[in-house]
């Protein structure tokens, strides 16, 4: 069976999109497994010249690649391109939202994760952390379409707009879902009361 990779940031619809799966009977993977964070040790890898997927290759569906504790700060969507020369015909799916609202999330996300994200990248004020990440997310959804232009397995899905069938009936060759394990889960509060 083909992998799935979320490509899309942290904050993008992952948990719910990671439970559509799941919930679905498949083996999904969502920010880690247990305590191997996919992001940590995709970077591990890579620096050690390992498929960047060694040790945690076991599973059908990647999501949430984002790693931020003990004052670092990483994106594993950064290896799509390996990823996609160590897993040929894998299913690539960028699933983005508006940035400004993403910004607010990911700002208002979990146990001061915005003041972590300052720290781990070094960062002086919170004002720069916003701006960076809005740096990175430019410039990786631009090199990410480029790279998987005209590739059939890549789509993108706007979590704010897009049908669920989009990225259902874009995996139906390997993956049958049900749409009813769509749900949204994990907002963060201030989404919550919108």
């Amino acid at each position: 069976m083909n992998k799935v990779f979320f490509l899309g940031f942290n904050k993008t619809a992952t948990c719910a999109l990671h439970e559509l799966f799941f919930n679905n009977g498949y083996s999904s993977c969502h920010e880690r497994d247990g305590d191997k964070h996919l992001a940590k040790i995709m970077h591990e890898n890579y620096i050690q010249n390992k498929n960047v997927l060694d040790t945690i290759d076991n599973f059908n569906v990647y999501s949430d690649l984002n790693y931020n504790k003990e004052n670092v700060f990483l994106e594993g969507n950064e290896f799509y391109k390996e990823l996609d020369e160590q897993y040929p015909n894998s299913y690539f799916i960028l699933q983005f939202r508006d940035v400004k609202s993403w910004i607010k999330s990911r700002s208002n996300h979990n146990n001061n994760y915005i003041e972590r994200a300052r720290t781990g990248l070094k960062l002086k004020t919170i004002a720069d952390v916003k701006l960076h990440w809005k740096k990175t997310r430019h410039e990786t959804h631009k090199d990410i379409k480029q790279y998987f232009d005209c590739n059939k397995r890549f789509i993108t899905f706007n979590i704010d707009k897009d049908d669920i069938y989009k990225v259902i009936n874009h995996v139906k060759d390997d993956y049958t879902l049900d749409a009813k394990h769509f749900n949204k889960v994990n907002v963060t509060n201030y989404e919550k009361n919108r």
